[in-house]
Formats: structure tokens, C-alpha cells, sequence
């Protein structure tokens, strides 16, 4: 296995015929080791490159998101409508840019929130008062994206109140998704970057509720 040989045929000398002869000339080794290896590493490149490609995740380190600092709110801009619940986390949703539901759970885990439409667009960003149900299966999966980047979030004083995950595509898409302390969730799904601006504009805009509860 893994051999052949060159031959040279005699077959006379003189006109005088001679018994036939097989006399070999060479013997070469296929470098059948070699080629397995090499055949191993170009599939694993290949499939590698169309998970990438089918999956749309980019490991190329991109800008991130601005991260808001938090301060005690003030008052309302003109054109501006804010949302939350008083003594928590609250934010200023340009009205003119969104419409705006809001509603809440009637079963444990109790959470209160809202829903931002962007006007004529299908995206939304979900900020929600409460705790989050808890996903094994998202929680497994996120283990193994480690392109995840977090970051922490401070308040005006310099204390930590919350933290920034997000998430880029090869396309350009982003994801976000950000706790404050208090139970307090700003999230949005994979969004254009245009979408992805107008929504960090609203995380930006937290600021802490000195109204009673």
C-alpha cells in the first residue's frame, strides 16, 4: 500500500531472443500523511469561512456604542417625552421619532415597561422595570460568542450603576442591551446602524428620577 514502481522490459539482444524481464528502476512513496493533513486543514477553512459567512458575525474589534453617564434628571427638552417610573431609571424618547407603547405583566415575575417604535420602521428598543426571566438556552449560547463585549456603566459620581453588552455583524448591524441597577433593561435587537444611533440616543438619555416612588 502506498507504493508503485517503474520497470524496464529486456527482451532481446542480437536478434536472439531472451527471457522476459521486469527490472525494476525506482520505488516512490506517496505522501499519503501529507495529503490527509493538508485535505483536513482546507475543509476546516472552508467551513469555517461559511459559518462566518451564513452566521454574519464579524471578529473584526469595531467602535462602540457612546456609554451614558448618569445624573440626576432634569428638565424636559422641548420635543422630548420621559418615560420610567418615578425614583428609577428614567429616559427622554424624542416624540416626534417614535411611537410609543407601554404595558406591563399580570403574572410573576412582575415587569412594567415600554415598547419604541421607530415611526414608518419595524425596530423597536424595549426598556422594562423588573427582572428578566431567565433563558438557560440564550445564557449557553452567549458562552460561546465571544465577541460579546461588556463595559461598565457609572453614574455622575463615579459609581458603577449598571453594564453595556453589545454586538456587531459583518453587515454593520448592532445589537445592544443594557442593565442599570434597580432592575431597570434597555434592549434592541440587530438593527441598521442609522436605527442603532437613534436608539443610543435614548439609552444615553438615563438619568436618575428624584421623584418619590
Amino acid at each position: 500500500m502506498g507504493t508503485f514502481s517503474h520497470f524496464r522490459v529486456s527482451y532481446s539482444y542480437r536478434g536472439q531472443p531472451q527471457p522476459l524481464m521486469l527490472e525494476p528502476l525506482a520505488t516512490s512513496r506517496l505522501p499519503i500523511k501529507a495529503f490527509i493533513i493538508s485535505a483536513t486543514l482546507l475543509s476546516l477553512v472552508v467551513c469555517f469561512a461559511l459559518i462566518v459567512d451564513l452566521t454574519g458575525i464579524s471578529f473584526a474589534r469595531k467602535p462602540p456604542p457612546p456609554l451614558p453617564v448618569v445624573a440626576a434628571c432634569g428638565d424636559v427638552g422641548p420635543g422630548m417625552s420621559r418615560i420610567g417610573e418615578p425614583g428609577k431609571i428614567q429616559f427622554d424618547v424624542l416624540t416626534k421619532d417614535f411611537n410609543i407603547w407601554q404595558g406591563g405583566t399580570d403574572a410573576p415575575p412582575l415587569v412594567y415597561g415600554f415598547d419604541l417604535a421607530l415611526k414608518g420602521e419595524k425596530s423597536f428598543i424595549e426598556i422594562s422595570y423588573g427582572p428578566p426571566p431567565y433563558n438557560r438556552a440564550k445564557d449557553l449560547a452567549r458562552v460561546f460568542r465571544s465577541h460579546i463585549e461588556e463595559r461598565p456603566i457609572f453614574d455622575s459620581s463615579g459609581q458603577r450603576i449598571g453594564t453595556d453588552e453589545w454586538e456587531y455583524l459583518s453587515g454593520g448591524k448592532r445589537r445592544r442591551r443594557v442593565h442599570f441597577r434597580g432592575y431597570v433593561t434597555a434592549t434592541y435587537p440587530f438593527v441598521d446602524p442609522e436605527e442603532a444611533r437613534v436608539f443610543d440616543q435614548v439609552i444615553n438619555s438615563a438619568c436618575i428620577s428624584t421623584t418619590p416612588k
